[in-house]
């Protein structure tokens, strides 16, 4: 709208002749001079045509012209500055997906690890306080692999704001 805005300032600074002014009134004459004479009363019509001689609104049509520029290379910062916020988005959101889906593959490998501990300390092989350590550190490591899902999640809608519109999750991968 900036640029439409500047591109019509710059049309009408274009213009040379401007449209001619019309003055409609009443006006009374008195007239005092020796000798007499009659008075005046009535309606005065009047027309006002500024005719351009010299280069008139040179400086509105530079002002124009700058502010039109000004306008175009905001324009362009900002599809520029959108268009990057959109890639960092969605690299960040493809990082955090991939991540979050090797990280969930890694820890189905882990599930082999509590039956273990498990079986250590029925065998009499570990303490209760190495199989508590060792389920919660299986606990932590579920927990981080829920963390990094929430920040693919959140990745995601970031990557829906800088796109403007719903994403399904085959649009970003």
């Amino acid at each position: 709208s900036e640029v439409e805005q500047a591109e019509s300032l710059g049309e009408l600074s274009r213009r040379v002749l401007e449209a001619p002014e019309l003055l409609l009134g009443w006006k009374s004459v008195e007239n005092d001079l020796p000798g007499g004479g009659s008075d005046f009363e009535g309606p005065v019509f009047a027309i006002g045509w500024s005719v351009p001689v010299f280069d008139r609104r040179r400086a509105d049509r530079l002002e124009a012209e700058s502010a039109l520029a000004a306008a175009a290379a905001g324009q362009e910062w900002i599809a520029r500055r959108a268009r990057g916020e959109l890639a960092a988005a969605l690299a960040a959101y493809r990082e955090l997906r991939q991540s979050a889906l090797a990280a969930q593959i890694e820890l189905g490998g882990l599930d082999g690890l509590a039956r273990a501990a498990e079986a250590s300390f029925e065998a009499g092989e570990s303490t209760v306080t190495d199989l508590l350590d060792t389920l919660r550190a299986l606990l932590d490591a579920r927990l981080a692999v829920l963390d990094l899902y929430a920040a693919a999640l959140e990745a995601h809608r970031q990557l829906e704001v800088a796109a403007g519109r719903s994403l399904t999750s085959g649009d970003a991968s």
